[in-house]
């Protein structure tokens, strides 16, 4: 038995009630990340804010900063989406995963590209290539930066493989 508090709990119990309160920004971002895939963005934008309100650690922060910025690029609010994704960028400074990392230059590319900032969407669409190429958000990005191209006017150019080099 673990003592805390004058109570005596069950080691498994007090395991899981530490990890609720070490992960609860994570938990209620994931929580957000759910109520967001079924169209619930206000619901979704209120459990991402508690989550910052809650003193998450610097990475728990980030990554509900990410996920503010896509709720609003979602709501078709580009312009806030860029001023909270540039924000989570500027301090990304390799404290997050490439997962998180490219989600974030995706969702900031895509929201410069819906406020007709073309060459700062294209360096952003670059950036995720360059951060996790094999990801999902490469292949989102490698479609997005072809888009962006055609509606800037700017001729395509096929990627380089590495089997033409020889």
């Amino acid at each position: 038995m673990v003592h805390w508090g004058g109570m005596a709990f069950h080691p498994i119990y007090f395991l899981i009630l530490i990890y609720f309160i070490t992960m609860r920004a994570r938990l209620l971002v994931e929580l957000g990340n759910l109520l967001a895939r079924s169209g619930r963005q206000g619901t979704a934008l209120a459990l991402y804010r508690l989550a910052l309100n809650l003193f998450p650690d610097s990475s728990s922060r980030l990554i509900a900063l990410i996920n503010v910025g896509a709720a609003y690029l979602y709501q078709e609010k580009p312009d806030v989406a860029i001023h909270v994704l540039e924000n989570a960028k500027a301090h990304n400074a390799k404290q997050l995963s490439p997962k998180h990392a490219a989600g974030c230059c995706y969702n900031l590319g895509m929201a410069y590209r819906r406020t007709g900032r073309h060459a700062d969407a294209l360096r952003q669409f670059n950036e995720v290539g360059d951060i996790f190429p094999m990801s999902m958000y490469a292949r989102l990005a490698e479609k997005a930066r072809n888009a962006t191209l055609k509606e800037a006017g700017m001729a395509t150019f096929p990627q380089k493989n590495k089997n033409d080099a020889q």
